[in-house]
């Protein structure tokens, strides 16, 4: 079952025979933040609000002469000014209750109740909580990559990250209007990021299950791949991206294709004393009751720097 909006009791979370499995397309799926975090390790952020880059952006490149007599006469000074993006943190935060009864009568089944079985313990402390961090890690995936940015104005005010797709599909991208991935699209979208400025340091192409399999039939994965914050990459050879990984990511939208430079990506953490070294801190809170209380606590953005670096083809055929 999913997430419910119940504590932790022997009717609202019964007790099973059998082993525990943490099932979903994306509870605990986090390739793409895990592997910038591999790569880049956590940025520290101490406030909510926060600079990602501040560019100076260079004109054309030109022929510019000047005559000898100009070069010895007051000149029209010039200088480069900078624009600053910038992006917000957000909270994550989730509490949980183990009653008193529900600790105590953990002899209770429901389902098979078959001798020799071991109990699953789904109402444990333990399970509980790594079903918890498990969703942490998901929508943190889900934040940084299609988050939309909400200023922290106010106590009041839920402030949450930008995303980077969703910061890319509203600047520069190549929509492909239901039309299947194709060298050709690739090839638009490619060309577009290297006119805007991208650097092509370290690329990953992100996609949904069937996109990734149609870019295998265009290209062809490579026989050597690696592993990178334990998540598994294939390799392919893309014209002007060069050597790319690839991965499987089941939180972006099915219809998308991303193409993230990971040297231009980093999770960005408010440490709080007490907090594990990824910022996430697991406590008991005050007894209210005869129970076992334990919240969790994040905060957390992302750093892209900025959309120059990163495109994506999106609205493609998803079958």
């Amino acid at each position: 079952m999913a997430m419910q909006s119940q504590p932790i009791t022997i009717y609202d979370v019964p007790n099973y025979t059998g082993q525990v499995f943490f099932q979903g397309a994306q509870i605990g799926k986090s390739p793409v933040t895990s592997a910038a975090t591999a790569r880049n390790g956590l940025r520290y952020v101490s406030g909510h609000q926060y600079s990602m880059s501040n560019a100076l952006t260079g004109d054309a490149a030109q022929a510019h002469a000047v005559t000898e007599d100009a070069s010895i006469q007051a000149a029209t000074y010039t200088s480069h000014a900078a624009a600053q993006d910038t992006n917000y943190m957000q909270i994550w935060y989730r509490q949980y209750a183990q009653s008193y009864a529900r600790d105590v009568l953990n002899g209770n089944v429901s389902g098979v109740a078959a001798t020799g079985e071991p109990l699953a313990q789904i109402g444990s402390l333990a399970v509980q909580r790594q079903a918890h961090l498990m969703q942490l890690a998901a929508d943190i995936e889900f934040s940084c990559l299609l988050g939309s940015s909400t200023a922290w104005t106010n106590a009041a005010t839920a402030g949450a990250t930008g995303g980077l797709l969703v910061a890319v599909e509203a600047g520069s991208e190549t929509a492909a209007a239901g039309a299947a991935l194709s060298k050709t699209l690739i090839a638009t979208e490619t060309a577009r990021m290297a006119a805007a400025g991208a650097e092509f340091t370290d690329m990953l192409i992100a996609g949904g299950a069937h996109q990734i399999q149609v870019l295998n039939t265009l290209y062809g994965f490579a026989e050597q791949s690696r592993t990178m914050g334990g998540v598994a990459l294939d390799t392919v050879l893309v014209p002007l991206l060069g050597r790319c990984s690839v991965v499987y990511d089941p939180i972006m939208n099915t219809d998308d294709v991303a193409f993230i430079d990971l040297a231009h990506l980093q999770v960005c953490i408010g440490q709080k004393a007490g907090a594990d070294s990824m910022g996430v801190l697991v406590e008991p809170i005050g007894k209210i009751g005869a129970g076992v209380y334990e919240q969790i606590w994040a905060m957390f953005g992302v750093d892209y720097h900025d959309i120059i670096y990163h495109g994506m083809v999106s609205g493609l055929a998803t079958s």
